[in-house]
């Protein structure tokens, strides 16, 4: 069975892990709610070969006729704790820009987004900038995301808002819309990101646990669970997390990690050796990263 996980208060606080699979949760303490709810969505890919799992995602598409060649367009998009922002590859990509794999599924004027402005809430303030063009238009909530520890490895475009459907848990959140990518992105399978970070505007007001699992050595796939006001029978095995405040400088204004601390001379198990830690450290949780 899944790991679970809650936060406290709003924040995400506890961590769990399962001994017997490779299965993590995290979660809040709600109050149980009226309306409990709970999705499971199957996982595809693999950490040993591809390098890590991916979900299924779509898009609503109001506008989009029962014979349109982009109707029930489905993403791949990799599942990763380590960012707050989901990120698909939109109109406006060239097979220079964005790839030749990803020309096969592009975000369009028939799904269910509307562009943010510079001077939109929702825009980052970083992205606040009204004096640039993005895209030969004024005013647009430009994107550029950088990702440290690989080369070439950006996301320019803009800032949306979509309807997203996972299954049936559905969200309306602010999503990178990119017109413009490093290599690392152009040539990987998946078409984009699942932010599933600690602020999360997928996770935050939707649900308040949600758990990976992934299938053991040697086999494909998993599972993603989302859920809110489930009742917890067991509530032993957890892990506190480090508060959002002693993950130190945050790397970009998306990067919303989970972090466990690590005492000095704490045991771990990597594979099949066993190690120390020589000082007090913390442990970031990243289930878009093999390392």
């Amino acid at each position: 069975d899944a790991a679970r996980a809650r936060p406290l208060g709003g924040a995400w606080s506890r961590l769990a892990l399962a001994a017997a699979a490779a299965c993590l949760a995290y979660a809040a303490a709600p109050a149980l709610a009226d309306d409990p709810f709970s999705t499971v969505v199957p996982l595809h890919g693999d950490v040993d070969k591809l390098g890590y799992v991916y979900a299924n995602i779509k898009l609503e598409e109001p506008t989009a006729g029962p014979m349109s060649p982009h109707r029930g367009l489905i993403f791949r998009v990799v599942v990763d704790s380590s960012t707050d922002l989901t990120s698909l590859p939109c109109t406006g990509c060239t097979a220079a820009s964005c790839g030749e794999r990803r020309m096969e599924r592009l975000v369009n004027r028939e799904h269910e987004t509307r562009p943010l402005f510079c001077f939109d809430s929702l825009c980052p303030e970083i992205s606040r900038n009204c004096s640039m063009t993005v895209q030969g238009k004024p005013n647009l909530c430009y994107m550029h995301e950088t990702f440290p520890g690989a080369e070439d490895s950006f996301l320019d475009g803009i800032y949306s808002t979509a309807s997203v459907n996972l299954s049936d848990f559905r969200a309306w959140v602010t999503i990178g819309c990119s017109t413009s990518m490093g290599t690392v992105f152009q040539e990987q399978f998946a078409d984009g990101t699942l932010g599933m970070g600690r602020r999360s505007p997928l996770l935050s007001h939707n649900a308040d646990l949600w758990g990976v699992c992934l299938a053991p050595a040697g086999f494909y796939g998993g599972k993603l669970t989302v859920a809110r006001g489930v009742k917890i029978d067991d509530d032993s095995g957890w892990l506190p997390l480090v508060s959002e405040y002693g993950m130190g400088k945050r790397e970009s204004f998306w990067s919303a990690p989970y972090g466990v601390a690590l005492e000095r001379h704490a045991f771990l198990n990597v594979g099949d050796r066993a190690c120390t830690t020589e000082e007090s450290s913390i442990a970031v949780i990243n289930t878009g990263s093999p390392l």
